[in-house]
């Protein structure tokens, strides 16, 4: 049995960039809620572990599209804001309720809400700081995206792939003030073409799905370089499948049923005080337990937490163990990355941010033979053992990039490309001019118009029809301001109160360099 096996845990904390300091859109609520629900909670986990003396040693990708709204103080205003309504909700729930269950439960998320307030006070509405402290002190690795989260593989210029890294990585080393280290592509979605731009920006590692490479070639847990020399590690997806399958742990009767909300249950009148909505959307404020996957909402049972929080510590001595007994038989030291979307743990599954805590701490009261590691901790104590082409490839099913390009988002595409397209030949235009102030914050307005335009959340929220209409209001937006924009510049009559309006609107980057979209000679 290998003596050791390293475990490199990856949270992956994404959204696209919103920002409607002005009016209230609903999409607002996935930051609020990811913040609330997965982000505090997993940093107090950090906190709690590191005052007991373990180091979690987890790496923690924050893409540069969420870190603008975690910087935003119109954002912070709202956030407040929507955890006071929760208080008031759940103050209004506790005369609705019956059941010392029901009652425990709204113990528990009042509990919870005001421990958000406080911890938000803490840090004075800054919530990149907890990030940085813990990074300082070699609790976590924080590393990044591509700038706007685009799928690589469909950019269709070489420009673009350049803009997207090298905006990603100077946005990382203004927020975090170090180099990064790391990046984790969009989806794990990856082409060749990416490899230079990682390259040029002093990348060390990445992260591929196993339909990267040749799996009955190459060991998944084993570390592997580009030609280039950077080094890619492979995601097993074995271990997610644990987790996320049909019969893994998310899936059992005890756990909190996610889909069961009293925003679908309560008089809408009731509720739109609270959710600010006249539309039925969520509240976070659920009652049920799983109690058969096959049930409908209305036949589930009550929640009973200390059941559940019971089953999550169990949970996590089953996943130590299986990871134990699957490499029994491996002749050297394996290194095993789990990959998961950050918000999974809390938001999604309500008890997941105590499994968290009770995998990291059994490692060590169990005496498990695991150990959580960093990708750079691990690069400065193993070499890279060979050298691979990957495939084009992404982490999506079979690999490919169905989700974000077929018949239900494909129009968008001709848009982007020949938007894309006219930008570069302004930026080529201008690249090596002495321009004017003006011309200067047209070009910066118009990049970040660009950028969020090659966000790849709007190709898939069409794709799945879900919050269709703001993606394709978005998507829209952003390409008219880009074309009045390049339209001003052809003109050669700059609308600068436009381009001061879009500065509001969209305040994404405020230090980007618009020449990174320059073209550059090949030879």
């Amino acid at each position: 049995m290998s003596s050791k096996i390293y475990h490199i845990l990856l949270l992956h904390a994404h959204l696209p960039y919103i920002n409607h300091n002005a009016q209230d859109y609903i999409e607002e609520n996935w930051y609020f809620e990811n913040i609330t629900e997965s982000y505090i909670p997993i940093l107090n986990m950090i906190e709690r572990l590191s005052s007991d003396g373990i180091n979690p040693n987890i790496t923690i990708s924050l893409s540069p599209t969420l870190c603008a709204m975690m910087d935003d103080e119109g954002t912070e205003k709202k956030l407040r804001r929507y955890i006071n309504l929760k208080l008031s909700l759940i103050e209004k729930e506790y005369g609705i309720v019956n059941d010392d269950r029901e009652k425990r439960m709204l113990d528990f998320y009042h509990n919870h809400y005001i421990e958000c307030i406080n911890f938000i006070n803490k840090y004075s509405g800054d919530l990149i700081t907890p990030f940085k402290l813990y990074q300082n002190q070699k609790l976590i690795e924080v590393i990044t995206t591509p700038a706007t989260y685009p799928i690589i593989p469909l950019l269709l210029n070489r420009e673009s792939i350049d803009a997207q890294i090298t905006t990603a990585s100077y946005d990382y080393s203004d927020r975090f003030s170090r180099s990064l280290n790391g990046m984790f592509l969009s989806e794990c979605a990856y082409d060749e073409r990416v490899d230079n731009y990682l390259k040029k920006n002093s990348i060390k590692y990445f992260f591929l799905d196993d339909n990267a490479i040749d799996t009955d070639r190459y060991d998944i847990h084993k570390l592997y370089n580009l030609e280039n020399g950077i080094a890619f590690f492979i995601r097993d997806y074995d271990v997610a499948k644990g987790i996320m399958d049909e019969n893994g742990y998310l899936s059992n009767p005890l756990y909190r049923e996610f889909y069961r909300d009293i925003g679908y249950e309560r008089d809408i009148n009731y509720l739109k005080d609270f959710t600010l909505s006249n539309e039925r959307i969520p509240t976070g404020i659920k009652y049920h337990r799983i109690t058969d996957i096959k049930k409908s909402l209305p036949e589930k049972e009550l929640y009973e937490m200390d059941a559940a929080i019971k089953q999550s510590e169990s949970d996590a001595s089953d996943f130590l163990l299986k990871m134990t007994e699957k490499f029994k038989d491996y002749s050297s030291i394996p290194v095993v990355v789990s990959c998961f979307n950050m918000e999974l743990f809390g938001h999604r599954w309500f008890e997941g941010v105590h499994f968290l805590e009770n995998l990291i701490r059994k490692v060590r009261s169990d005496r498990f033979p695991v150990q959580f590691i960093t990708p750079s901790e691990y690069l400065n104590i193993n070499e890279p053992h060979s050298k691979i082409k990957p495939f084009i490839s992404s982490w999506s099913e079979n690999g490919y990039f169905d989700k974000w390009l077929n018949e239900n988002n494909d129009f968008i595409y001709p848009y982007l490309y020949e938007i894309t397209k006219r930008y570069i030949m302004i930026v080529n235009k201008f690249v090596n001019n002495d321009i004017s102030i003006e011309i200067d914050k047209s070009l910066k307005q118009l990049t970040r118009e660009i950028l969020l335009m090659q966000s790849s959340d709007w190709a898939t929220l069409i794709n799945y029809n879900t919050h269709k209409d703001y993606a394709v209001f978005r998507f829209k937006s952003h390409y008219e301001n880009a074309n009045s924009i390049i339209n001003s510049l052809n003109l050669g009559k700059i609308d600068i109160e436009l381009i001061k309006k879009l500065e509001k609107e969209n305040s994404i980057f405020p230090f980007i360099n618009w020449r990174v979209f320059a073209t550059k000679s090949r030879f």
